[in-house]
């Protein structure tokens, strides 16, 4: 009988997503894999054999292997590790021993970070020190279980699993006393001083570690726990602590990403014209006068294919690129201590800037305030793996796993994580839906090329604003996929949502062959069309909705309510025709004819995307009308 082993390093969703910014998800997402590369690593060290993952080409465990040198910036390796142990040693021990490698890297990492920027300001805390050590001590949860199966039964007979006790803790810290973490609202700030008694030694104390860091990673008023403040700053360690040339702290934030569709334009006009150069160059030349130091940021826009190569281009033009992302927004010209402007910046100085943004904007379009989260996961997983084994399948997903990434930057996007058959990364708007289908399409041809079988992905996109909480905007995703694109809508599905200001306005979902058909997307051509048609762009959407709305006798939809076909009494050719008329209604009268191929092409594809067919429960069908604020919204942001 062979001895194995399975062991996952957590909680997973409480360390990614607890985030305030993309710099918190991101290290979050790093550190996690690369803690259970060192855990591999130890178990390999020690002549257990890795079943899974395959981590053999994973550019993180090679670094980690010291095989090369340069640290890769992307998390690669899962969370659980499932390994075959020999039988001449303890594997109680081993197991053990796995975990406490892993805390103690965790806790070399934090040594540091609390030498370098908390341990020369201990003296004004109150026990800062106490704080750090217990919620180091208290924060993971490593689990691990034994058990034995038969050598030809690999990967199939083991009736003993994690999942069998996931659920299950043998420890359970107390509650945290004093003021809470920003980011980690169940954990105490580090000053260890009450807010309401000590209200001026907490802020002198902060501003005190606040005064050794870039204003860029610690906001002003911002109080942090040790696990909050690690994943904070952990960017700013990576050069000495892993003697590593690979500067971490190159992670856009939300408003850039927003701004990418914008950029990219701007960079576009500018090559040929001297009018645009000149605005933007005097935009710039007035942030110089009145900004701090921190004006402008690290050089995202190298990271984006489209926008390289303008370093040939107007060196303003450059530096336009590197300002600060929400300096692209008039708006939050309304706090300007929030910016990196001067203290004490006049009103006058304030409207100047203001006003040459909007001749800017007035030139050249507003950017777009939205960005998107794209999370994704293999369907089925568990039952590929039982009938084909671990070994295989771990090879396939690692070859899968290495091409996410080229994908994801050929969309002008930022990959946070690509592990195993997980996905997660940051796009702007106008490119994620097509990034998630390719991506899904790979994954199935890899999968498909090596197993002989067919396997699919689903995925969850939320399109949210850039000021809107990052940890709400992760919850809405794993929501969507795991709530609605496997569990609702049976798997091989992509769900949206979008939230605008603070409140979700639509969410649509459907099968991927709901949404690309002979090789086309369905909502992607009819956003075309539409932006085409701009004189019927706004009252189409709405009066649509409308209509349905009242057949429904004005009941109040919510957003991603789904109306049956039986309760309307309709048959899909009558919705077709009332729709066509709304959609007429629209076009100037010369157009307006219902016999129209082109008129009834388009609203046949926005049926394609609008019915909604329970095939895998009730056979009923639906009517999903959120797609309209969709296509509305993608024409509002071009």
């Amino acid at each position: 009988m062979m001895q194995k082993l399975n062991l996952t390093v957590g909680p997973v969703q409480p360390f990614i997503a607890s985030a305030r910014k993309t710099v918190d998800f991101w290290s979050g997402s790093f550190l996690l894999s690369y803690l259970m590369g060192k855990g591999i690593n130890f178990i390999e060290n020690n002549n257990g054999r890795i079943i899974g993952p395959d981590v053999s080409k994973d550019n993180l465990y090679q670094y980690i292997k010291k095989n090369q040198k340069t640290l890769p910036n992307i998390g690669s390796i899962p969370h659980v590790v499932y390994a075959e142990l020999p039988t001449e040693i303890n594997s109680f021990d081993l197991a053990k021993n796995t975990k406490e490698a892993i805390m103690k890297e965790f806790k070399s990492i934090g040594d540091y970070i609390y030498n370098r920027f908390i341990a020369p300001y201990e003296e004004f805390s109150n026990g800062s020190k106490v704080i750090w050590d217990r919620q180091m001590n208290n924060f993971w949860e490593i689990q691990w279980i034994l058990f034995e199966e038969d050598e030809n039964e690999e990967g199939t007979s083991s009736k003993i699993s994690l999942n069998n006790i996931k659920y299950t803790r043998n420890y359970f810290p107390e509650s945290e006393p004093g003021d809470k973490c920003m980011m980690m609202g169940e954990w105490q700030e580090l000053s260890g001083f009450n807010r309401i008694t000590d209200r001026k030694k907490q802020d002198d104390f902060w501003n005190k570690v606040r005064g050794n860091i870039d204003s860029n990673y610690l906001r002003e008023n911002e109080k942090l726990c040790a696990i909050a403040l690690i994943k904070r700053l952990f960017p700013l360690i990576v050069k000495d602590y892993f003697d590593s040339q690979e500067v971490f702290s190159k992670w856009p934030s939300t408003a850039f990403i927003s701004a990418i569709p914008w950029l990219i334009k701007l960079a576009q006009v500018n090559k040929n014209n001297q009018e645009a150069m000149n605005l933007i160059s005097e935009y710039v030349s007035l942030l110089e006068k009145n900004a701090d130091k921190h004006l402008f940021t690290i050089d995202h826009y190298n990271q984006i294919p489209s926008l390289q190569g303008i370093d040939n281009d107007s060196s303003k033009l450059i530096d336009f690129m590197r300002i600060d992302s929400e300096l692209y927004y008039i708006d939050e010209f309304e706090k300007p201590k929030t910016l990196p402007l001067r203290d004490g910046i006049s009103n006058p100085a304030i409207k100047a800037l203001k006003d040459k943004l909007n001749e800017i904007y007035g030139k050249y379009s507003i950017p777009s305030r939205f960005y998107s989260v794209l999370l994704m996961d293999g369907d089925k997983l568990g039952n590929i793996v039982k009938d084909k084994g671990m070994d295989t399948v771990s090879t396939i997903l690692s070859n899968f796993t290495t091409s996410v990434n080229d994908i994801i930057n050929s969309h002008n996007g930022f990959l946070v994580y690509a592990g195993g058959d997980d996905v997660l990364a940051l796009l702007p708007i106008n490119t994620v839906i097509a990034c998630a289908v390719e991506v899904s399409q790979t994954y199935k041809e890899v999968m498909q090329k090596e197993l002989e079988i067919d396997c699919t992905m689903s995925a969850g996109i939320v399109f949210s604003t850039y000021n809107y909480p990052l940890r709400n905007t992760l919850k809405e995703a794993h929501f969507l996929l795991d709530d609605i694109a496997k569990d609702e809508n049976g798997r091989d599905s992509i769900a949206m949502s979008l939230i605008k200001g603070y409140e979700k306005t639509a969410m649509w979902y459907g099968k991927w062959n709901n949404l690309i058909i002979d090789n086309k997307n369905l909502l992607q051509q009819l956003i075309e069309k539409f932006e085409e048609e701009s004189n019927f762009s706004s009252s189409f959407f709405y009066k649509s909705k409308e209509l349905f709305g009242k057949l429904m006798n004005e009941k109040k939809l919510v957003p991603g309510d789904r109306i049956p076909l039986v309760n309307l009494g309709l048959t899909q050719e009558v919705i077709s025709k009332l729709l066509l008329s709304e959609y007429l209604n629209t076009l100037p009268d010369k157009e307006r004819d219902l016999d129209d191929i082109n008129s009834q092409e388009v609203i046949n594809s926005l049926l394609k995307l609008m019915i909604f067919s329970d095939k895998d429960k009730s056979n009923d069908d639906y009517l999903l009308l959120d797609i309209v604020n969709f296509i509305k919204f993608f024409s509002d942001n071009k």
